[in-house]
């Protein structure tokens, strides 16, 4: 029962950050997007759950009235990750690991963003990630060493080849 909660919870808190980002400017338009994104990733990771969310009744109204939300959002979900994209990665040569963490967390948040929305999403919307660039810079960045597994949360799948040294990309 708890578990359920927990998840009613983060699918609640994803589509009251999708509906504040779009009615806010930045940089509070910011917080809200990193909510979003943040929520879905806990969602994907299912740290806390004992099922699924598609065994969640009303999973299906909720994935669709949440994915009109985020394509409003759209524009402004690029402007965050290119902005969180570009300040990390002036830092990351020097920083203690936190910008490489951040880095691959938001990586990791815009595939479980892909998942989660893949029936809504256009091929031209995803390919506005330019997500193969990001993937570039990855691995530019892994190149540099690894990230330490203490810095990896837990639930991130393999696939997820950018928190993990040596893995092979997908």
């Amino acid at each position: 029962m708890q578990e359920d909660k927990l998840l009613l919870n983060t699918l609640e808190q994803i589509k009251n950050a999708w509906e504040k980002a779009l009615a806010l400017n930045y940089p509070d338009k910011k917080y809200w997007l990193q909510t979003a994104l943040a929520n879905i990733f806990s969602l994907n990771t299912g740290w806390y759950l004992d099922k699924l969310p598609e065994e969640v009744p009303g999973w299906e109204k909720w994935l669709a009235e949440t994915a009109l939300l985020m394509k409003k959002s759209y524009n402004g979900l690029i402007t965050y990750m290119n902005m969180t994209i570009g300040n990390h990665e002036i830092q990351w040569i020097t920083d203690d690991w936190t910008s490489h963490r951040e880095l691959c967390l938001l990586r990791s948040q815009l595939e479980f963003l892909m998942e989660t929305y893949q029936d809504f999403l256009s091929e031209d919307e995803i390919a506005g990630f330019e997500l193969e660039s990001f993937d570039q810079q990855l691995r530019e960045l892994q190149s540099g060493g690894t990230i330490p597994d203490a810095f990896v949360p837990a639930g991130v799948p393999e696939t997820h080849w950018w928190w993990y040294p040596g893995s092979l990309e997908k």
